[in-house]
C-alpha cells in the first residue's frame, strides 16, 4: 500500500505529536494559567490575627513565600525586597488568575501569563489587568516575618 508524498512518515508523525504534547504541558496553549514555582509554599495557622511565617534569616533578599492558611481568604505572596522591607499581595493576577511573582530587579510584581505588572501598593503599572492586587501588611516581630490577616 502506498502513501501520498505529503503524508508524514511514522517518525515525523510521532515527533510532531510529542512536540504538541510538550507544548501543551509547558503552557503553550493560549489561556493557560501560570503558577509561581519559585515561591516556597508554606501553610500556617493564625495567632492573634497574625500569621508567623518564617525566621527572617530563612527568607533571603529577593525570596518569595506562597502563603496559604485556613485563616486567609486567598493565597498570599510575600516577598523580601531588601534587608528591611517586605511586601505581600494576593498571588492571583486580576486579569486571568495566574500567579504573580516578585520581579526583584524591577521592584514590582509581574504576571508571567500576559505581562501585567503591579506596584507594591497593588496598583497596576502595566496591563492587561484592570484591577489592582489586594495588599497585605507584613512586619518583623521577634525575628520572624509576620503577615497580618486582613488586607491592608
Amino acid at each position: 500500500m502506498s502513501t501520498p508524498e505529503h503524508a508524514p512518515d511514522r517518525r515525523g508523525f510521532l515527533a510532531g505529536g510529542a512536540a504538541a504534547a510538550a507544548a501543551a504541558l509547558c503552557g503553550g496553549l493560549p489561556g493557560c494559567k501560570a503558577y509561581n514555582l519559585r515561591a516556597r509554599p508554606i501553610e500556617v495557622r493564625a495567632v492573634e490575627r497574625k500569621l508567623k511565617l518564617v525566621p527572617v534569616a530563612d527568607l533571603a533578599v529577593g525570596g518569595e513565600l506562597k502563603v496559604t492558611s485556613p485563616d486567609l481568604a486567598e493565597t498570599v505572596l510575600v516577598a523580601r525586597v531588601d534587608e528591611n522591607e517586605y511586601r505581600a499581595v494576593s498571588i492571583k493576577c486580576t486579569h486571568w488568575g495566574s500567579e504573580v511573582g516578585f520581579a526583584g530587579s524591577d521592584k514590582r510584581f509581574r504576571c508571567p501569563s500576559h505581562g501585567s505588572e503591579f506596584a507594591f501598593d497593588g496598583s497596576i503599572l502595566k496591563g492587561p489587568a484592570k484591577l489592582p492586587l489586594a495588599v497585605y501588611e507584613v512586619a518583623v516581630e521577634d525575628g520572624h516575618v509576620v503577615l497580618k490577616l486582613a488586607p491592608a
